[in-house]
């Protein structure tokens, strides 16, 4: 199953938000970790926590960014009550942090977790959008459902103690292709995150694939504009490999 959400202009009027959400439904879990939002003013980000279980559930919140020092990485515990949700401010947690992944650790019970960007420009939406968990930590990540030609943003999580080596490939139809000039390659401090900026996609990209000799999460933000302006985004998390049989909803 999956669910749509769209804000139109007449709408942006009175909410102050405008833009298509859309998000797969994803099975409660005890370790999730989420990739979006950003920094600067207007742009906020707030985590959904849902609980299906007949028990109370509780799940400690990390935000982890640029930086691996203490206001980075904090620990926030949420309970959350049977059949109930809660939702966590990040800017609470780590105002102003320009790169922002959230890990959510379930100490009992299990959570769906989602993480729904909003971003107002002064007066002017730039675009909203939920996000899901990513797939598992682990040394290869790809992120499906990359395209161009606009700009993108690829978010790399070092989860473990340890600095990772990362470097971000285009998959296109041709096969894997680097960024120009070493801008894919980038070392992401232990418990830290990094964003590697693509200025253009091009148009054969069909999704993006991150290597690291150290465990990762990633993530990837695509922007649609007029004018060099931002009108829209939506995040786009890594996604574990099918091996069995697979569908999706489609409107």
């Amino acid at each position: 199953a999956a669910q749509e959400s769209l804000v139109t202009d007449a709408a942006a009027a009175e909410l102050g938000v405008r833009g298509l959400m859309s998000l797969a439904c994803t099975p409660a879990t005890a370790d999730a970790w989420l990739i979006g939002g950003g920094g600067g003013a207007g742009r906020q980000e707030r985590l959904v926590l849902v609980n299906p279980g007949a028990n109370p559930a509780t799940a400690v919140v990390s935000v982890h960014g640029v930086s691996t020092s203490a206001t980075s990485v904090t620990g926030h515990s949420v309970t959350i009550a049977p059949y109930g949700r809660s939702s966590v401010l990040l800017d609470g947690l780590a105002p102003d942090e320009d790169a922002p992944a959230v890990h959510v650790d379930t100490r009992s019970g299990l959570v769906s977790a989602t993480l729904v960007d909003t971003w107002v420009d002064g007066v002017t939406p730039r675009g909203i959008d939920a996000t899901g968990p990513a797939a598992p930590e682990g040394l290869r990540q790809l992120i499906p459902a990359v395209a161009g030609p606009d700009p993108a943003r690829v978010r790399i999580v070092a989860t473990g103690p340890d600095q990772a080596l990362v470097q971000v490939r285009l998959v296109t139809r041709d096969g894997r292709e680097p960024l120009p000039s070493g801008a894919g390659v980038v070392r992401v401090a232990g418990g830290a995150t990094a964003d590697v900026e693509i200025a253009s996609l091009p148009s054969d990209v069909v999704g993006v694939e991150v290597v690291a000799d150290a465990p990762v999460v990633a993530g990837a933000m695509l922007s649609r504009g007029v004018a060099g302006k931002t009108t829209d985004f939506a995040w786009v998390p890594a996604l574990p490999a099918i091996r069995g049989a697979a569908g999706t909803a489609f409107r």
